[in-house]
């Protein structure tokens, strides 16, 4: 299956099943990345199979002990690469983030009305990434996301339904790594 890809595909030298690479989702439009639904799976991988991407890699042990060896040249080119693919998406949502610190970018008002209302897909996105984040040894940044996102729909009062709102915080929630073994 594709499980031998995702590592690869991480460090930039394999494709996905479309034969686009991890490098070109980063380059791709907010046109693209709202209308395409088959590149998510693979920029936030998750240990069970997608039910809407079965090409997509399913997260392995040892592609997440991959991620978190910290002393090893791939871990840190995997690392980065996946603090790009966040960039990337929270730059589509309206985030923009500097020196670790997530800031709302001055375009928020208008990329924020992809998600900040009552349920779209953007919100299963949502929580693939803050789970995918947690699993691959990004916790604090999952936290981080999560407590952003559930300040700007408290500040301006959006219609996120409350079971969303639920999903993202055991998506991320420090214990779920250790849960989905």
């Amino acid at each position: 299956m594709n499980e031998n890809l995702l590592l690869p595909f991480y460090l930039l030298e394999t494709p996905d099943h479309m034969v686009r690479t991890l490098d070109s989702y980063w380059q791709q439009d907010a046109r693209w990345l709202e209308q395409t639904h088959d590149y998510i799976q693979w920029m936030f991988p998750l240990v069970v199979r997608s039910n809407y991407n079965p090409h997509a890699p399913v997260l392995t042990d040892q592609v997440r002990q991959a991620f978190e060896l910290t002393d090893q040249h791939e871990s840190k080119v995997l690392q980065d690469n996946l603090s790009r693919s966040t960039q990337c998406m929270l730059g589509f949502y309206g985030y923009d983030v500097v020196a670790g610190d997530i800031n709302r970018a001055c375009d928020w008002q208008e990329k924020s009305r992809k998600w900040l209302n009552n349920g779209n897909h953007n919100h299963l996105r949502i929580t693939r990434i803050l789970r995918s984040l947690n699993l691959l040894g990004q916790g604090d940044l999952a936290q981080a996301l999560l407590a952003e996102f559930e300040n700007s729909i408290e500040q301006t009062s959006a219609p996120v339904p409350r079971e969303t709102r639920l999903l993202w915080k055991n998506a991320a929630a420090p214990n779920v790594a250790s849960s989905l073994n």
